[in-house]
């Protein structure tokens, strides 16, 4: 049967147009299938994300085809993104390669993510300085088929969605009313920032970030955040060239220091969802309210800012308990995990 299907390296930037038309339509049914809370992003706005290119990974993608009444279809796909020295996370995280692999479910269990997986193990082999190979998946077959591979399980996450039409506005209403008072009684400012970060804080920023980002509990997860001034300038430029508005709201304190933050993306080719990203608050700064003033100023900000949006998505790791509870009482719900695994190669 695997005779019937062919495994062929996807260059974005140099395709058929029949093979990148067959993708395109891949790409819709599976995240209809995975994600249908999301919406679909139009044909041109995929095109272009497909295109923009990152001077510090290498990618390589693959994609399973079959003839289907003397039609090319796409029903699998597999991606290896592995850093090279341009990164400035190289020297922390240069041993480990992001994968993914997506299967059509009419064409599961049929050995297609085996085949798929061993492209992306030879692509591993080449690079010397790769040992471990990650990936993440949030469905029971996704699980299935890395256990099966040998695959570890090392980080477990909350994939959460909230419905913008269920919020609790009078909570969230009182959350920022708190938090206004805050900011009276105690000289803490409130600043929104959209796009790329100011040069005058970028410095504190990239410090506070990564700070933030090695206060979550990660589980065995080898992979560590690396956040400096110039991945957030090359951020932003990626947020620009793929049409998404990134959005950053700070609390200030009396003294001068960013004491939190929370940040958020949007786009309009997508405009159903929008996709909340980190959260948080330094340590010396915690329990006086500003994480929950934060989200809620941040939240009423969307509202009417973004009001075709219908949905936020967010992840937290699951023993995250501050977090996961300010989510709770906002209304998120969960999906299935976003469960991360490794597989040692080397």
């Amino acid at each position: 049967m695997l005779d019937e299907y062919k495994v062929v390296l996807f260059n974005p930037n140099d395709v058929s147009k029949q093979l990148l038309d067959a993708y395109l339509v891949f790409d819709e049914e599976i995240t209809l299938e995975l994600i249908s809370e999301q919406g679909l992003t139009s044909k041109e706005s995929r095109k272009k994300s497909l295109k923009v290119q990152d001077p510090t990974r290498d990618i390589s993608l693959w994609l399973t085809t079959i003839n289907v009444n003397d039609s090319l279809v796409v029903v699998g796909y597999s991606r290896i993104t592995v850093l090279n020295k341009n990164s400035p996370a190289y020297k922390q995280n240069g041993h480990i390669a992001r994968c993914s692999i997506l299967v059509l479910s009419d064409y599961a269990n049929k050995g297609i993510g085996s085949i798929l997986l061993e492209k992306i193990y030879e692509k591993a082999m080449e690079c010397a300085q790769v040992k471990d190979l990650m990936f993440h998946t949030f469905n029971e077959s996704g699980y299935s088929f890395l256990e099966k591979k040998g695959a570890k399980l090392v980080l477990e996450q909350n994939r959460s969605y909230l419905n913008l039409s269920k919020i609790d506005l009078n909570l969230i209403n009182k959350w920022n009313t708190f938090g206004d008072k805050l900011m009276e009684e105690e000289k803490i400012d409130m600043v929104e920032i959209e796009g790329s970060i100011p040069e005058e804080i970028i410095e504190e920023y990239a410090s506070l970030y990564t700070e933030i980002m090695s206060q979550q509990p990660l589980g065995s997860l080898q992979l560590r955040n690396v956040t400096t001034p110039d991945v957030l300038r090359s951020r932003a430029e990626h947020m620009k060239k793929t049409d998404q508005h990134w959005h950053t709201f700070l609390t200030i304190e009396h003294n001068g220091q960013i004491s939190g933050m929370t940040e958020f993306h949007y786009s309009f080719n997508q405009p159903d969802m929008i996709f909340q990203l980190l959260t948080g608050v330094k340590d010396e700064y915690r329990k006086r309210g500003i994480g929950k003033w934060l989200k809620a100023k941040m939240l009423l900000y969307m509202i009417e800012k973004y009001p075709e949006a219908k949905f936020i998505e967010t992840s937290i790791t699951v023993n995250n308990e501050a977090m996961v509870s300010i989510n709770r009482r906002m209304g998120f719900y969960d999906k299935e995990p976003l469960k991360f695994y490794e597989l040692k190669i080397r």
